[in-house]
Formats: C-alpha cells, structure tokens, sequence
C-alpha cells in the first residue's frame, strides 16, 4: 500500500461524547454515502472512537480508518488530541454557564422586580445587568442601586411625559426687552473669563425654555416661581429655546425647602 495514493476525506468521532462530537463536526459524506462501517477499522478491523476516512485516487476506494491505523499507514497526523482538549474547555465553558444559570435564577427568585429593572436603560444598569447574565453573580449593593437607578429613571420619564408639547417664542418676546416668568428647572455653574457664574434653565409660562445668568441676590434657584425683564435671542437650533441677556427687575419666590 502506497499511502501517496490516499487522498483524506476527514475526521470523525463515533464516541458518546457530545461535546468530542461537536468539536469534530459532522462527518464526512463519502464515508456515509458508501456505508463504511464507522467506529471498526477497514484496515485492522481495531474499534475505536477516533478516525479518518482515505479514497484512493486510482480506484475511488474509500476506507474509515482507526486513528493509529492513519498515523502510522497512511502518514496522518491525528487532530484528535487537540479536539478532546478542544471538548473539555466547552464542557467547563457549559458547567460555568449552567452554575451561572442557577445562581442568576436564585437572585431573580430572591428579588421580585429585579428582572425588569435590569432592562433600565442606564450605563450602570446596563453594566451590573452585563455582567449578571455573564456570571450570575449580583450584590446586595447593586441590587438596591438597580431599584433605584430604575426607579429614578422611570420616574423622570413619566416627569417629561407630562411635560406639555415646547411652543416656539413668539416674535414679540425677541423685540426689544420684554417680561418673562416662569419656573427654574435646573441650574449650573459655569466658567467663564470673569471667574463664572450661575446659570438659570427655566421653562417660561408660555411653553418655551430660556437660559441665562441668575441674579446675585439668592443662591439656591431650583424650582423657584421667577420673573424678571430681559432681551431673549432664540436659539439658531431650536425655535422653542432661547438666550435671555442683562437680565433686571428679579422677582424670585423660592420654594419652602430652599428658602429653609
């Protein structure tokens, strides 16, 4: 037998190992197609698991070969070895996935809710929840953060639900200085040339927002009634928003737990 004259067809497995038989894939067609009697060597008639199916080019042959029969008659190097490695690793991989499982239906079972909060859209959720479908593994620490990440967040959706529809500022309001009032949602310091300052976003009564200086004369603004005169440029971007200039004549009702 000239082993030149042996083309390979491909590996095979016929062990009980499914993750063995997963790393080897399926097996080769001609071996099937021709009915060769896997797992019994055609050349030594030896059983075994591991195997090779050959053709010979000159007669169109075909053989399933027991994995030492391939090593030392057909001058094949078996990838047998590194498949069963190959296998292990997936068994672990399984073992981790299914502990994993476990330990992640546990902390579902112990917290009612925490399913849902974990599909908060959040970078922080987003992250713990990573992780926790990963490895099933959740802190008492992170679990109250979830709830409360959730709750917060859903918390300002429902906030800006209610939020009525942006008007853009009528014409009247950019022409000269005018009065506007309104309710200061946020505020924030800003940098500037002259040392900083803080800054006022307030959502003005006829349905637009405006952003400007606060006034010297009180230092805590959140959700505080407030009037003053100003000039209002509308932003290039955004009709409904505007920039209130050389702000005078304030007029600030703070709410009790600012004035507090």
């Amino acid at each position: 037998m000239d082993p030149a004259d042996w083309d390979l067809l491909g590996e095979y497995y016929v062990g009980e190992s499914e993750e063995i038989a997963d790393a080897y894939g399926e097996t080769p067609s001609e071996l099937i197609e021709n009915e060769c009697e896997l797992g019994k060597c055609e050349h030594c008639s030896t059983w075994h698991n591991h195997g090779a199916g050959f053709k010979n080019r000159l007669t169109g042959q075909v053989l399933a070969v027991g994995r030492n029969c391939a090593e030392e008659f057909f001058n094949f190097k078996s990838t047998s070895a590194r498949k069963v490695a190959q296998a292990a690793k997936a068994k672990e991989r399984k073992a981790q996935r299914e502990e994993a499982a476990e330990a992640r239906q546990a902390a579902l079972d112990a917290n009612p809710g925490l399913a849902t909060a974990l599909e908060c859209d959040h970078y922080i959720v987003n992250d713990i929840a990573a992780r926790f479908a990963k490895w099933g593994n959740i802190s008492e620490k992170q679990v109250k953060l979830v709830f409360k990440i959730a709750a917060d967040v859903a918390a300002r959706a429902a906030e800006k639900a209610n939020e009525p529809e942006p008007v853009a500022i009528p014409a009247e309001c950019l022409e000269g200085r005018q009065r506007f009032t309104g309710v200061v949602l946020g505020t924030k310091w800003v940098e500037s040339d002259w040392g900083g300052s803080v800054k006022l976003l307030i959502a003005e009564d006829r349905g637009f927002k405006l952003w400007g200086s606060a006034p010297d004369s009180a230092d805590q603004f959140k959700g505080a009634t407030i009037a003053f005169d100003a000039r209002v440029k509308a932003s290039d971007k955004d009709a409904c928003f505007g920039f209130y200039s050389r702000p005078t004549k304030w007029s600030i009702e703070l709410v009790e737990e600012a004035a507090d």
